[in-house]
């Protein structure tokens, strides 16, 4: 083990951007973001879907730098006024680990793959980089059958998704209806 993980420090340590990029087409071809001649299915810089992040992901990472700022000074006072516990002081590290990597995430740090699955996703194996499928972008025609009245279904909204429960189907769209009673 120790010999493994010597060896791959030394290569990141000698070529960081060429690990990088050999870790993310693993993690790709393990979700067929790759050509079979071993290329990224990476979808085109001036694409709608780069552009949709590119305006989205900025706010995304202000919003998470804030929350999570506003979650230490939270432990910060729990500490002051009621001292510091373990699971306070293990919750506290984890949030100062959070800002961390949150602080160093860059705005372009995200890869949009030709592929039509609806997904994105994180991988401990390139940090700071988000790989979304180009089919969390592709809207859906309903039609009767594909959902029942009453199923449960996760709907996107400004801060991610809501779980809400089918109403309906007018006009090949989802009717649903909110958790707060709302209909949409």
């Amino acid at each position: 083990y120790s010999l493994g993980y010597a060896s791959g420090m030394n290569a990141y340590a000698q070529d960081p951007d060429g690990c990088r990029r050999r870790e993310a087409l693993e993690v790709l071809k393990g979700v067929g973001g790759v050509d079979a001649a071993g290329r990224i299915k990476r979808v085109a810089d001036d694409s709608k879907e780069v552009a949709a992040v590119k305006a989205v992901l900025p706010r995304i990472l202000r919003a998470a730098r804030q929350e999570v700022s506003h979650l230490l000074s939270a432990c910060e006072e729990t500490a002051a006024r009621d001292g510091c516990s373990d699971s306070l002081r293990s919750e506290y590290d984890a949030l100062q680990l959070a800002k961390v990597q949150l602080d160093s995430w860059r705005e372009d740090g995200f890869l949009v793959v030709d592929v039509n699955t609806p997904n994105a996703f994180v991988s401990a194996l390139v940090p700071r980089m988000i790989f979304i499928h180009r089919g969390l972008f592709q809207a859906h025609r309903f039609s009767e059958g594909d959902i029942a009245v009453g199923s449960r279904v996760a709907v996107p909204d400004e801060l991610g998704f809501a779980i809400c429960v089918c109403t309906g189907l007018l006009e090949s769209q989802l009717q649903v209806r909110w958790v707060d009673g709302s209909e949409s």
